[in-house]
């Protein structure tokens, strides 16, 4: 709709997803050579360097992102990759 609404506006155009961070979802982890479930409820994934191995994002770590609201500001932040925080920050 967002699409719609601006090639309306400024005429054709591509928009692209750079980054999709769900939340509210289970994620399949292999912990320790063991396959674990995460359910995340109100989080994001945190992966640090080493998760993020293969990827564009392997040499900051996972992109996290805290939205604000009415007025508050939002951050973007990089995972740390915390198993004390099963790989995930609350926003």
């Amino acid at each position: 709709m967002i699409q719609d609404a601006l090639t309306r506006v400024l005429g054709e155009f591509a928009m692209e997803l750079l980054y999709d961070a769900p939340h509210n979802y289970i994620w399949k982890k292999r912990i320790g050579g063991e396959v674990h479930y995460i359910h995340r409820k109100g989080a994001c994934c945190a992966g640090g360097c080493g998760e993020m191995e293969g990827t564009e994002f392997a040499w900051y770590g996972e992109p996290v992102m805290i939205p604000g609201f009415m007025g508050s500001s939002s951050y973007l932040l990089r995972g740390l990759g915390n198993p004390d925080s099963l790989w995930s920050a609350s926003h």
